[in-house]
């Protein structure tokens, strides 16, 4: 994934360069102190990530984003500020800021906020070919078959918007949960230690190896979750939280990374499981 960085302050610039590059989280395009300068670069480069200081001297983030969505509607941002105004935050997230990284920068911050950026704006291209290709079958005349197919598949496509969502659409464990939900939708029945033993069979693996993916995904999910919140990001993820997770085990995340807990919150793959059904019903209200 192509990344353009802009701050005044060539130092950070040269970090945030240095962190993607050696950490292989993508490519580093193109640079810039000058605000000036990096709006033709991105006119000319087109990045898919741009990374952009709130505080610059010759024009702020927020009214620098405004100018780039003007010949780039597709490009996605990461500000970076030391912003703790929530009227300033959600200034930035109505212009287009998907995500915050906090100053002094942190590689681990950087890191996890990069890949969960790509992982949505890879999951956004999914999306976005399931619905053209679904618009072209409706438009066809002879469509029919392949338009009620199409159709289905959109309407499982919620799981995978959803783990997206949380950041793990990567993890070894998301395609467990793909399984067993699928094996819960096929028995109409919620999840239990039966449908767990069904999934491992169906692998050939064993249900303590399943079990083991599930909850190391889950509890990436609910890190996630916590750091989001920390962060005051309050997009999608928190939507999507309330139903896999319980208010107690998100607030003792938060809290664990925060350092104010030796220990972080407890994950359920009953709890998220069932979850999932509840959210299903949800939106096929």
């Amino acid at each position: 994934m192509d990344f353009y960085i802009l701050d005044d302050d060539i130092a950070v610039v040269k970090t945030l360069k240095h962190i993607i590059t050696e950490r292989k989280i993508g490519t580093v395009i193109g640079y810039n102190t000058d605000v000036e300068c990096a709006i033709e670069d991105i006119k000319e480069e087109s990045p898919s990530i741009i990374m952009v200081d709130f505080m610059m001297k010759e024009m702020d983030g927020i009214t620098f984003i405004k100018e780039v969505k003007k010949f780039n509607r597709e490009a996605a941002f990461i500000m970076i500020s030391k912003l703790s105004d929530k009227s300033l935050v959600n200034q930035a997230y109505d212009a287009g800021v998907e995500f915050f990284v906090s100053k002094p920068i942190n590689v681990l911050e950087i890191e996890r906020v990069c890949q969960n950026i790509i992982e949505r704006i890879r999951l956004k291209k999914v999306v976005d070919n399931i619905q053209n290709a679904f618009m072209e079958v409706n438009n066809s005349s002879d469509g029919v078959q392949a338009n009620r197919e199409l159709t289905a598949e959109r309407k499982q496509n919620w799981l995978d918007v959803l783990l997206g969502s949380l950041g793990i659409l990567g993890e070894k464990g998301t395609n467990d949960i793909r399984k067993i939900y699928a094996c819960m939708e096929k028995s109409d029945s919620a999840y239990s230690k039966h449908i767990l033993g069904e999934v491992a069979q169906s692998l050939g693996d064993s249900e303590k190896n399943v079990e083991q993916r599930v909850r190391r995904a889950l509890k990436k999910a609910l890190s996630n979750v916590a750091a989001a919140k920390i962060d005051m990001i309050q997009d999608d993820i928190q939507i999507y939280a309330k139903y896999v997770f319980d208010h107690l085990s998100i607030k003792m995340e938060v809290n664990f990374q925060e350092g104010l807990s030796p220990a972080g919150g407890r994950v359920s793959i009953s709890k998220f499981m069932d979850g999932l059904n509840v959210y299903r019903d949800f939106i096929e209200e």
